[in-house]
């Protein structure tokens, strides 16, 4: 009776070492390209869908509507640092601030913050809305995602004009 034997030699198991060990080294770096532009593309985009639904909120409400950074969800923040987060809501008084007397039914949406080592700035301290839905300060928008590493293949640039519309731009060095 002859028996087999299925124990690979060590000459085998080193060539299936080497083989993975190099499938890994190419791996790696793609996987690593697609994880950074899915983040750059998620972070934009829920900034780009609250924006929107803003506007369209403006325009349905005939009121005010107010984008803005908030690290705590509760207070807009200054200085146009959208890394931490955000909120959207129905400005009923045009003060710019989320405050308690609109606490009830005027909250939007909360957005999420973005991984600390990147960043998404902006030209200003928050996004207004009239009930037309044009930007109400009259200026031209622009807020920027910006990868940890400043490689413009993860750059993404959302530039909001006076009419309140939206375009993306990919592939953008940060200039914020």
């Amino acid at each position: 009776m002859r028996r087999h034997h299925s124990a690979y030699t060590p000459i085998e198991l080193l060539a299936t070492i080497s083989i993975i060990s190099l499938l890994s080294l190419v791996a790696i770096p793609t996987f690593d390209h697609s994880n950074r532009a899915r983040n750059a593309d998620s972070a934009i985009s829920q900034l780009q869908h609250s924006l929107n639904l803003a506007r369209q909120t403006a325009i349905t409400r005939g009121e005010n509507t107010v984008v803005c950074p908030s690290a705590n969800g509760q207070r807009c923040d200054g200085g146009g640092d959208w890394s931490r987060g955000g909120i959207a809501f129905v400005d009923l008084n045009k003060s710019g601030q989320y405050e308690p007397d609109e606490e009830k039914n005027q909250l939007i949406e909360r957005i999420y913050g973005i991984k600390a080592q990147n960043q998404m700035v902006s030209n200003g301290n928050l996004v207004e809305f009239n009930a037309f839905g044009l930007l109400a300060n009259g200026n031209l928008q622009t807020i920027e995602y910006c990868d940890m590493g400043k490689n413009k293949n993860y750059g993404r640039k959302l530039t909001l004009n006076l009419q309140g519309r939206i375009k993306l731009a990919k592939q953008t060095e940060c200039s914020l």
